[in-house]
């Protein structure tokens, strides 16, 4: 019987590293469409502060969710009172780097580049609270061995976020048109 249940738990591994090569090469495709797109359809300085903004978000995310989602899978016994704990945690990390983020974008954009970033970095800083929040739920997917339940969410977001990208793009709105795409992710997400 012991041996029955982990012969289960290898297939449904298997099973789960193939949806996992899949959803990569789906989103692979799904991202080079999109900047194909996206570096025809913006200036190259609209461009270039995304790349800057996303170097910053890249780093204060990083920061901000400080492993908790990790956490949750790691742990042998994650009762709902550990997880519970992460995902407050997580808020908690959330609404402070969010709030960081959003009081110093005037003074991180002068750094970085100059006050155009400002209002795009606060519009981004909501991105920061979503994507902790996502990490714990995430995580007891991946625990749970969901990975095409994780799979399809992600190229639901990928895709839906593309299209109000493109959208906002064709319609003028510029670099205004990939922060829309990274907050839709992180929404839809």
């Amino acid at each position: 019987n012991i041996l029955s249940m982990n012969n289960n738990k290898t297939n449904i591994f298997l099973k789960g590293i193939s949806v996992q090569t899949l959803v990569t090469v789906a989103l692979g495709i799904i991202e080079l469409g999109y900047f194909a797109i996206m570096s025809r359809l913006l200036t190259k300085q609209d461009f270039g502060y995304f790349a800057a903004i996303s170097g910053i978000m890249a780093i204060i995310t990083s920061l901000s969710e400080a492993g908790l989602g990790s956490s949750i899978i790691q742990k042998n016994n994650s009762n709902d009172k550990f997880v519970s704990t992460a995902y407050t945690l997580s808020l908690c990390l959330g609404l402070l780097f969010t709030f960081i983020l959003f009081a110093f974008s005037p003074y991180i954009a002068d750094l970085i580049a100059d006050r155009t970033l400002s209002l795009p970095l606060r519009i981004m800083s909501i991105t920061i609270l979503l994507n902790c929040l996502n990490s714990c739920g995430n995580a007891l997917l991946y625990k749970k061995l969901k990975f095409s339940r994780i799979g399809i969410n992600s190229i639901i977001s990928y895709l839906i976020s593309s299209l109000v990208g493109i959208l906002m793009a064709l319609r003028g709105f510029g670099l205004y048109s990939v922060i829309a795409y990274s907050v839709t992710m992180s929404l839809v997400t």
